[in-house]
């Protein structure tokens, strides 16, 4: 993941009234946090959770309490 394209969002964001959803490109923590700097009203974080292995068997990995927590501190709150 190179992260989420923040110069579109913040284009969008800016130029409508209704709230935008970010999805793609959440590679890593901080671009959670950079989404919605940028303007997003909520980020879609799927990609960060799943892992394609070498067999393309599909893993479906949920964050440890502490990582949730940092997300939490650092953005909005995570449903």
């Amino acid at each position: 993941m190179s992260g989420m394209d923040l110069e579109t969002i913040q284009k969008v964001s800016s130029a409508i009234q209704v709230p935008v959803i970010a999805n793609g490109g959440v590679g890593q923590l901080n671009d959670i946090s950079a989404g919605f700097s940028a303007g997003a009203s909520a980020v879609g974080v799927s990609s960060l959770f799943v892992f394609k292995g070498p067999l393309k068997a599909v893993l479906i990995n949920y964050p440890d309490p502490q990582v949730t927590k940092q997300v939490r501190n650092r953005s909005h709150v995570i449903v």
